[in-house]
């Protein structure tokens, strides 16, 4: 049985896990008074334990993966109100770079095995088309004004499909090619 990885799935549910952990300490409608930093103990514990156990299961970005999830969870919550960022761009960019700073840092030394820096940055240059990958969509998320996009009924569907359909045939040929 294969056990490098997990299917995204796994992650994601984690990740939604720590946003319905953070929901429940701090409601985005209500004063959050009461014990304030009980509640943000409480909450650093939870996100400890959903990486850690992300990590162990062998999820998808190892430790990281739900921390990415719940920092987007995080960023979109801060930023927004009324359906539309009210930061500017430069404070939404250098947000979104700091928590792309500190996600690729975290991935790559755990991949490393929490090992020496030379180690960690050879996986940096091994994995550089996939860090160039998520440099570009730090850029193009920058430039997002929160509000939904094109919304035809026909694009919709099409969008619903299309990433099943792509991935059953990339399996397809996979299979076909023997990998």
């Amino acid at each position: 049985e294969y056990m490098e990885s997990q299917n995204n799935i796994i992650t994601l549910i984690l990740g939604f896990i720590g946003m319905t952990i953070t929901e429940s300490f701090f409601p985005i409608d209500a004063d959050n008074e009461g014990n304030t930093k009980t509640k943000i103990i409480s909450l650093f514990i939870a996100y400890l334990f959903l990486g850690v156990g992300n990590y162990l299961i062998h999820g998808n970005f190892n430790i990281v993966g739900p921390w990415l999830v719940i920092a987007f969870y995080w960023y979109i919550r801060m930023a927004k109100k009324e359906n539309q960022y009210q930061w500017k761009w430069l404070k939404r960019f250098s947000i979104l770079f700091l928590i792309f700073v500190c996600y690729l840092c975290i991935y790559f030394w755990v991949r490393s095995g929490f090992g020496n820096p030379a180690k960690w940055w050879k996986e940096v240059v091994d994995y550089s088309p996939w860090v160039i990958g998520h440099a570009l969509a730090l850029i193009i998320l920058s430039f997002s004004n929160g509000k939904l996009g094109y919304h035809k009924r026909w694009f919709k569907n099409l969008y619903i499909v299309l990433y099943p359909v792509h991935i059953y045939i990339i399996g397809l040929l996979c299979l076909l090619l023997g990998r």
